[in-house]
């Protein structure tokens, strides 16, 4: 997501906030509760960790950009969760985390990582997700929504839509 600066500039909170209030609409269908600090001892730790029931799916990090904030989000959808957490614990211990003192890299504990799918206790798929978030934006964004696609972009837009589908399939 790409945020317009402002003539005083972008609070460093609003990046973040824009994006956590965006996943937690995302899946206002269920009824756990999802939370936004820090899981300490999972991989990438940072402020904006999204978890539920301390059990971290999601990591939203920002840049600053000319005239702009571009915020990402890692969503863990699906999968398993463990083999990934494994994955990065090793590839912390073996590129020297402990040989340095620049940074400091968590020792991974599986046991603070998930996914959505596992949290909810519902099977979502990538597809799922892409949909849940393409009508959270069109929500948030209202008239503008529409108003800033033209004719042609709102022609093109489900053949572009079921591009995505049939990639996601692809890696499933």
């Amino acid at each position: 997501m790409v945020l317009q600066d402002a003539e005083r500039g972008i609070a460093i909170d609003r990046g973040y906030e824009t994006m956590f209030t965006l996943v937690k609409d995302m899946f206002t269908d269920f009824d756990q509760t999802i939370h936004a600090f820090e899981i300490e001892n999972s991989y990438c730790p940072g402020s904006y960790d999204l978890s539920i029931e301390g059990r971290k799916f999601a990591g939203i990090s920002q840049r600053r950009m000319a005239k702009g904030v571009a915020v990402q989000i890692y969503l863990a959808v699906r999968g398993d969760q463990d083999a990934r957490s494994e994955l990065i614990r090793e590839f912390y211990e073996r590129s020297g985390k402990d040989l340095q003192e620049k940074y400091k890299f968590p020792s991974v504990n599986k046991a603070v990582m998930g996914t959505l799918t596992n949290s909810f206790g519902a099977e979502l798929s990538i597809n799922d997700t892409v949909l849940r978030l393409l009508n959270s934006l069109r929500f948030y964004a209202g008239e503008l929504y529409s108003s800033t696609l033209t004719a042609e972009e709102l022609d093109l837009l489900p053949a572009y839509y079921e591009r995505i589908i049939q990639r996601n399939e692809k890696i499933k």
